[in-house]
């Protein structure tokens, strides 16, 4: 089968199409035959150096795919070949999913209606997942605030839905251009990143309960003061802020616990 494959870390042209084994599920185990896979941050990363998935050469990257389902391994009884589904790949070790055909884990597929594209599908488990894991760790309560730093983007518009379906308060804080659509997915207000003076006209003076960092860097530490005391923070990328003076420059001493995942 066809796939693209890294044989050494660099640039995008170390992105080749080759000839690789087709791949035989295991025990618990589907084949899927790839019409669409997403693509991530976490993807040129790996393809760049691999450090921080420690991936090593050769590897076919790629972690979101949809497709048809080829081949069941053993132990596989509930799902059918020929259904249409949406996967992720083992995260962050195995990738696999720029190609004809990859093997996932049966508790990794999902199905998919008519209606949804491939395209939409694959674009899916991987930022739909870790926005999933981000409300679970705040675990807020319905009515709470939510600021929500870099709304517009993948992770933040499954964010935006989810947290609305959880009955909370989101702030979305993102580009003016996009602030329609950020309303659209759910968000109850919209701060322009760049006008984060706005912020406290928009809370009426009040705090938030809780803030998602998407973005990491100093861009929260501006809007830190709007979280309430014994407030939390839950970030997918490292964050500069000082946690102890709510912002400014953050000492590499005191980097804030974060889980990266996208």
């Amino acid at each position: 089968m066809k796939a693209v494959v890294v044989r050494e870390h660099g640039d995008p042209d170390v992105l080749v199409v080759a000839d690789v084994p087709l791949p035989e599920p295991g025990h618990g185990q589907v084949r899927i035959r790839v019409h669409a896979a997403g693509t991530n941050p976490v993807d040129a990363g790996n393809r760049a150096d691999g450090s921080w998935a420690r991936v090593g050469v050769p590897f076919v990257p790629g972690y979101d795919v949809a497709g048809t389902v080829d081949a069941l391994g053993d132990g596989v009884t509930d799902v059918s070949p020929g259904v249409r589904v949406m996967a992720l790949t083992a995260f962050p070790s195995g990738q696999g999913g720029y190609a004809e055909y990859v093997v996932v884990n049966r508790d990794a597929v999902a199905p998919i209606s008519d209606s949804t594209s491939y395209e939409s599908a694959a674009a899916t488990p991987l930022a739909g997942g870790t926005a999933d894991d981000v409300l679970a760790r705040l675990d807020l309560a319905e009515g709470s605030r939510l600021l929500v730093l870099g709304a517009s983007g993948g992770v933040g518009s499954f964010l935006l839905q989810l947290a609305a379906l959880r009955g909370l308060k989101v702030v979305a804080v993102g580009s003016s251009r996009h602030h329609g659509r950020m309303r659209g997915l759910g968000a109850s207000a919209c701060v322009d990143y760049a006008r984060a003076e706005a912020l406290d006209a928009v809370l009426g003076g009040g705090h938030v309960d809780a803030v998602a960092d998407l973005v990491g860097g100093s861009t929260i530490a501006a809007l830190l003061p709007a979280l309430r005391d014994h407030g939390q923070v839950a970030t997918i990328a490292t964050p500069e802020i000082d946690i102890d003076n709510r912002g400014g420059p953050q000492p590499d001493s005191a980097r804030c616990a974060h889980r990266r995942r996208r």
